[in-house]
């Protein structure tokens, strides 16, 4: 079923070209914008629909509520995605997982853990429950024992990190 969300991409100059053309010659005496999708395809030029496969993407939010109910429908994507690439996850509903994180296969992350920015974690890694990692890289096979912030930071591989440990801004953690 198609319907009309209302968003329309215009190529700005033929926009104003149309809006110069519409009239409000109807019973409102109201001036309609779709009104230049018919203008701009009778002279000629290209009007295209699109097609969303998820109509999450064109969904409204009008509250705080509504927002939320968005950003866990956004982060459940984004885990599916990964657990559907063999990643293992502890409470999935609880993992925050950025949009630029890569996660190779073989990984495990325990509840409560968020990853962000540009951050990589390589196969074999675990990461115990909340754990925070941004914008660094977890090498193959290591191991963070839980309640670890590693950020901006490098480590090693076969590496583990205490309970509670934190590494920040080091590149060349030892």
């Amino acid at each position: 079923k198609e319907f009309n969300t209302g968003i329309y991409c215009y190529k700005a100059a033929k926009l104003f070209e149309a809006l110069a053309r519409i009239s409000n010659n109807n019973e409102q005496k109201e001036y309609y914008l779709t009104d230049t999708l018919g203008i701009l395809y009778n002279a000629g030029e290209s009007v295209e629909n699109v097609i969303l496969e998820d109509l999450m993407e064109v969904s409204g939010v009008n509250s705080q509520e509504q927002l939320a109910h968005l950003e866990d429908v956004y982060l459940d994507k984004i885990r599916k995605k990964w657990l559907n690439s063999g990643v293992m996850m502890h409470n999935p509903s609880s993992i925050h997982i950025g949009d630029d994180v890569i996660i190779e296969a073989d990984v495990e992350i325990g509840q409560g853990c968020i990853l962000k920015g540009h951050s990589t974690i390589e196969s074999g890694a675990v990461l115990g429950p909340h754990c925070i990692v941004q914008n660094s890289l977890i090498s193959n096979d290591s191991i963070l024992l839980g309640h670890n912030i590693i950020v901006d930071s490098f480590i090693k591989e076969q590496e583990v990190l205490e309970f509670g440990a934190r590494v920040i801004e080091e590149e060349d953690y030892e």
